[in-house]
């Protein structure tokens, strides 16, 4: 059986804690997905800068921010 050659992405959906996310990031770098949506809550923007630190894995996030202040808030960290 074999993939179409496509990109595959992991949404999360702020589930994870940090610890969690770094395991499961690992994980899914191992899988060569793309991209790591959402793996910790966006109520915590400074935990999404942490585990970009931890993983080569692009990591998204802001989907549910819905006010400036939140992006900004987002971005500094």
């Amino acid at each position: 059986l074999a993939l179409p050659d496509a990109a595959f992405t992991a949404d999360a959906h702020g589930s994870y804690d940090l610890p969690e996310a770094s395991l499961v990031g690992q994980v899914l770098e191992e899988c060569a997905f793309a991209v790591f949506e959402e793996p910790v809550s966006p109520e915590q923007p400074g935990l999404a800068a942490r585990l970009a630190a931890r993983l080569r894995l692009p990591i998204a996030a802001g989907r549910a921010l819905q006010t400036r202040f939140d992006f900004e808030r987002l971005l500094s960290a």
